[in-house]
């Protein structure tokens, strides 16, 4: 064996100790990263998930509203909408939901405002004395909201964001 040999050997085993440790460094680091990542990814889930139950309890509450010819109830001669029926929907229907509070005397605020038109083509304020030569057509338009309260609090950002879901359906005349 030459002294060139040797020496080449004996390079090589020295930059194989000294780069030992490097791999287990980038790994830490690396996985690190990756753990953030992922938990953003899945923080980021229960949010569109959240929010789609919302919607999915504005739809219920309007579907509520719009039975048997409308739930509403008659102040003077104007119509207004039973929010406390739909509320009640709206929380059965996305009550799975655990990051959101659904506890209708907490936040979950399910709001409906009436649209309503004549169906001959004239105007209607949602009197129950517009339309005499015809019937009304009425629209429900439901908004529901809620505080969505994330596992992972980043310093800087909200604690908590407000989630909307929001539905419009025509009622049937009976």
């Amino acid at each position: 064996m030459t002294f060139k040999n040797l020496f080449m050997r004996y390079r090589s085993r020295r930059r194989l100790h000294e780069e030992a440790g490097q791999a287990l460094v980038e790994t830490a680091a690396s996985a690190a990263f990756m753990i953030l990542i992922m938990l953003g990814a899945l923080e980021l889930g229960r949010g569109a998930y959240a929010s789609i139950e919302l919607a999915n309890a504005a739809r219920a509450a309007a579907q509520i509203a719009c039975m048997k010819g409308g739930q509403f109830t008659v102040i003077g001669t104007q119509l207004k909408p039973n929010n406390t029926l739909m509320t009640k929907a709206a929380a059965a229907d996305a009550a799975q939901v655990s990051s959101v509070s659904l506890n209708p005397n907490n936040n979950l605020i399910a709001s409906a405002t009436l649209s309503c038109v004549c169906a001959n083509g004239g105007s209607a304020n949602c009197q129950t004395t517009d339309c005499a030569n015809s019937f009304q057509l009425i629209t429900v338009n439901v908004t529901t909201s809620a505080q969505f309260n994330p596992v992972i609090h980043i310093p800087g950002l909200l604690g908590t964001f407000t989630l909307y879901g929001h539905s419009s359906q025509q009622v049937l005349p009976e």
